[in-house]
């Protein structure tokens, strides 16, 4: 019914007064696609040549991107698992309603995207960032030594662009990623930073996406990493970290700026001195740590005004006695705010849960098959391309 009455739109009437009232459907036409989830949109791109050029361009891809952040239009929550052994695959779950009694979840496979890999295992796979409805996903394995490959993977369109890297040095290193969006150059960059445990010597590397090439940065890097802490990557499309200063061991958060391509520390609150967990909490930086007057309490604090440190908001959070018997004493981090008041957590490697402040309720959703090769992120439909993304003058949301 629906395409019918969408295909009507671009019947040529042949006479003049049509045209109007085509121009004028052509809006109508173009307010509903806005409207409509990637999946309906890549469905309905085989109605018309008309259709597929509308909603191929940059300028819808863009606006539907906007339209979706506007309204939280079908923020979903992907899952990545550790790799099999003999048929290497990316399997990925995507809770679509992820606080809904009966999640939604529908498990999508990539097979074999390096192509074959001679039954070589996959030794760990985690998330990097999400920005603009696109995950970077790095992946390490062996073959004839330690090899670490990158998936930039857009979960609603289900395309994929591989990135390579050399093969890693035999000699012990600590690495941390980041992943996001140039604004300024329209270009999105991953940045690696790694220290060489012997002699904590330190290079970055940044890879863009546009020119499809590495490339070692003079930034200077005078901090320490976290072990098992990942970055998070905000709505401005910027990475932080949080990492120890190696003149006095202070933890910080820190940005990478992907114009200038310079490390920034970011101001936190008085209150919190010893951050544990970072994450993009509905776009907003977030940051949290352990009460350590209450055992079951967490203090949390919210960033309103990115940059602006008296614009911290912080949030106590408690849970029930029950948590420690549901593994939520562990490493957890808010994802996402829920219209019905909950915060939806990844809690770790354990799995994801929602929790009710006003209730003092919790809930688990999804729990992982083990302990490894387990991560979690948030995105939002979007069309962005992997492969090819999209130019705008002024993009600073």
């Amino acid at each position: 019914m629906m395409m019918s009455v969408f295909s009507s739109l671009f019947k040529d009437k042949g006479k003049k007064e049509a045209a109007g009232r085509l121009s004028m459907s052509q809006d109508i036409l173009l307010d509903i696609l806005l409207r409509l989830p990637v999946k309906s949109i890549i469905r309905f791109r085989a109605v018309h040549s008309s259709w597929f050029s509308l909603t191929s361009s940059p300028e819808f891809t863009l606006k539907h991107l906007d339209h979706a952040r506007a309204r939280s239009l079908k923020h979903g929550i992907v899952e990545v698992r550790n790799i099999h052994f003999g048929n290497p695959c990316l399997s990925l779950c995507s809770l679509k309603k992820p606080v809904a009694e009966d999640a939604d979840h529908e498990v999508i496979d990539i097979q074999n995207p390096f192509g074959k890999v001679n039954h070589k295992p996959y030794i760990r796979t985690e998330i990097i960032g999400s920005c603009n409805g696109l995950l970077l996903i790095s992946v390490f394995r062996y073959n004839k030594g330690l090899i670490r490959e990158f998936i930039l993977w857009n979960p609603s369109t289900r395309e994929h662009e591989k990135i390579r890297k050399d093969r890693l040095s035999d000699q012990p290193f600590t690495y941390i990623f980041g992943f996001g969006y140039d604004h300024f150059n329209d270009n999105y960059k991953l940045v690696e930073v790694s220290s060489s445990l012997a002699s904590e010597e330190t290079s970055v590397d940044v890879y863009n996406l546009k020119e499809r090439c590495w490339e070692r940065k003079d930034s200077q890097f005078p901090y320490k990493f976290l072990w098992h802490r990942p970055g998070t990557t905000l709505a401005n499309g910027v990475p932080h970290w949080i990492v120890r200063r190696r003149v006095n061991n202070e933890k910080v958060v820190i940005s990478f700026d992907l114009g200038e391509e310079k490390f920034k520390e970011v101001p936190l609150p008085a209150s919190l001195n010893d951050p544990v967990f970072i994450s993009n909490l509905h776009g907003y930086l977030c940051v949290g740590s352990l009460n350590s007057q209450k055992i079951f309490e967490w203090k949390v604090c919210v960033m309103r005004e990115y940059g602006a440190e008296e614009s911290w908001i912080k949030l106590n959070i408690s849970f029930p006695e029950t948590a420690p018997k549901m593994g939520l004493l562990c490493q957890f981090t808010p994802l996402e705010f829920t219209k019905k008041d909950e915060f939806i957590m990844s809690l770790d490697h354990k799995g994801i849960a929602t929790y009710c402040p006003s209730k003092n309720t919790y809930k688990p959703v999804l729990l992982s098959g083990g302990p490894k090769g387990w991560s979690v992120a948030t995105y939002v439909e979007s069309l962005v391309s992997p492969k090819t993304y999209n130019k705008r003058e002024d993009r600073t949301h």
